[in-house]
């Protein structure tokens, strides 16, 4: 399948990654601590996780702004009629 863009499925869920990367973030532990804590087969996973997750959480709030911005256009529509 030389060429394929389809990549592997995950491996880990999404919540998992979100809970480690933001232990991490918070300062608690360490990639390292965090690999040995969870089991991760090295801290190279862990730090994949925080940048997945800032990446992850950029991507949703770009759409709470989108959502947002539609709301208030409901509202400005709204006044308009009024």
């Amino acid at each position: 399948r030389k060429g394929s863009k389809a990549g592997l499925p995950p491996v880990f869920d999404e919540n998992f990654k979100i809970i480690v990367a933001r232990e991490y973030l918070t300062g608690q532990l360490s990639h390292g601590q965090l690999a040995k804590k969870y089991g991760l087969t090295g801290e190279h996973t862990s730090r994949y996780f925080v940048r997945w997750y800032q990446k992850w959480l950029q991507a949703h709030e770009l759409e709470a702004q989108a959502d947002l911005g539609g709301v208030n256009d409901w509202k400005s529509n709204c006044l308009r009629l009024i």
